[in-house]
């Protein structure tokens, strides 16, 4: 590596802030609307980060990175912002329209990073998984014993942490990242993650992780193609046969009977009422926050709310419908151009590495897991989408990280 390279590379306080911030987002809760050792915890953590990260950059004024994702985030926050007062004329209160801009916020670690070296770029794919690791072994610890002793049928009953996909960040980096570096323990939490994706009972999270599988059986030379197709078939049947003979594996298959009436009915409901809101602003949107009755966000809830609790929530469970709803078309448009052109970049030919194509697998999974929850508004998950964003686009590449060519020998 060349002495230029070396000078790049993240400097070791960023590097600290960061593993403490991704291992304290892991142990956050799915709503940390409360004070406690963890909301505490990763608040320190993420201040320091943002501190340290941004006297790098500034020492680093220099680089021009990423500019289109760049470009595009800047937009999106316009849009956000823009949404504000159209809110507020909407019947939104500032306490609404504040929830719901507040996590996208997190999407700002992406500027935060400056030109990262191909170690960098490994180091910050190992750091989100060790945020994995943390979230795994946190919410099993808690959970696990009541759940295999009959205790709910579903592990998010009794644990709604679970609800954070992070299986869906661990897997495709296992996949396309760790599994070539760390085969064993890999395959290992690889399997630890499946069964969490059962117990969870999200149809959504068990569909991509198959498309998962197949994408990287897909992505393997020919020969080792057809092994593991043919080695999938086999042991995939084998273990199938057996857990759809088991109570649980019964009960758990039952839940796939009838997908094609729960799209018809249940989600079309949010998606109608965030069409219709579409249609009556579709350039700038209604505003963050904008109200959706319980009834539609909870699929056709005939009692009435307690008197206590509101009687609407801010979102749907659709990223694409509710960025129409709340920002319009201005407002989807740049927050597709901001992930798309970081897809597109870390994945260009000539330039593409390992750690990039499980990164863009990890980023293109939780973007089609949007279409059908609402994981978008998680403070965790923008994290991580920033920091994927920035393995894609701000990678130097192997020319710049290469030492220089000798010079040649002098005539004569």
């Amino acid at each position: 590596m060349s002495l230029n390279a070396q000078r790049k590379s993240l400097p070791a306080r960023v590097r600290f802030a960061w593993l403490l911030t991704m291992a304290a987002a892991g142990l956050l809760p799915l709503v940390p609307d409360q004070i406690s050792f963890f909301s505490v915890f990763f608040a320190a953590a993420f201040g320091a980060f943002c501190l340290f990260a941004l006297i790098a950059r500034i020492r680093r004024r220099d680089e021009r990175i990423g500019r289109v994702p760049s470009i595009a985030l800047v937009l999106f926050f316009l849009s956000i912002g823009v949404s504000l007062p159209i809110a507020l004329s909407n019947g939104v209160s500032p306490a609404e329209w504040l929830r719901g801009a507040l996590p996208f916020c997190f999407l700002l670690v992406y500027p935060l990073f400056p030109r990262l070296t191909g170690k960098d770029c490994e180091f910050v794919l190992r750091t989100i998984l060790f945020a994995v690791v943390c979230w795994t072994a946190k919410n099993l610890i808690r959970s696990l014993g009541e759940f295999l002793g009959g205790g709910a049928s579903r592990i998010t009953y009794l644990n709604p942490d679970f609800g954070i996909p992070f299986v869906l960040v661990g897997l495709p980096l296992l996949l396309f990242y760790a599994s070539r570096r760390r085969t064993p323990e890999s395959v290992l939490f690889a399997l630890v993650l499946l069964f969490i994706v059962i117990a969870t009972g999200y149809r959504s999270q068990a569909l991509l992780a198959v498309l998962l599988w197949l994408a990287y059986v897909a992505w393997q030379r020919r020969r080792r193609r057809l092994v593991l197709a043919l080695t999938t078939l086999v042991a995939g049947g084998a273990a199938f046969t057996v857990f759809a003979a088991s109570r649980f594996g019964s009960e758990y298959l039952q839940r796939y009977d009838d997908l094609q009436g729960e799209v018809q009915s249940s989600r079309a409901v949010e998606a109608l009422y965030a069409i219709r809101a579409f249609q009556q602003s579709p350039v700038t949107g209604k505003g963050l926050g904008f109200p959706v009755p319980i009834a539609i966000n909870t699929f056709g809830l005939n009692e009435a709310p307690p008197a206590d609790q509101p009687d609407h929530v801010g979102y749907i469970h659709n990223v694409w419908l509710y960025l129409c709803m709340d920002l319009g078309l201005a407002g989807l448009a740049v927050y597709l151009t901001f992930f798309g052109s970081a897809i597109v970049a870390g994945l260009r030919r000539g330039q593409r590495q390992d750690f990039q194509v499980a990164a863009a697998a990890a980023l293109a999974t939780l973007l089609i897991y949007f279409t059908v929850e609402a994981s978008f508004r998680l403070i965790q998950i923008n994290l991580v989408l920033g920091a994927l964003c920035a393995v894609l686009t701000k990678h130097r590449g192997q020319v710049s990280e290469a030492a220089p060519p000798a010079p040649a020998p002098a005539p004569g």
